[in-house]
């Protein structure tokens, strides 16, 4: 599976909670609501095999502000 079908399976699978989705020079990324980012981030591993998020703390330090 490519990243798009990724998250294309991800959207599906927790509908409105995803909050939105873009493509931007190759790189993919989901938004979503943050009391299910574990469950997304779980089903990443289990279901898709990714073992690093790596932009997830900059989400973070975004929210804060």
């Amino acid at each position: 599976m490519s990243s798009a079908q990724d998250i294309e399976s991800l959207s599906a699978k927790f509908g409105a909670d995803v909050v939105g989705t873009k493509e931007f020079r190759g790189e993919h990324t989901i938004c979503v609501k943050l009391g299910v980012l574990h469950e997304v981030l779980a089903t990443a591993k289990k279901e898709f095999g990714y073992e690093m998020i790596i932009d997830i703390s900059s989400l973070i330090r975004i929210l804060r502000d």
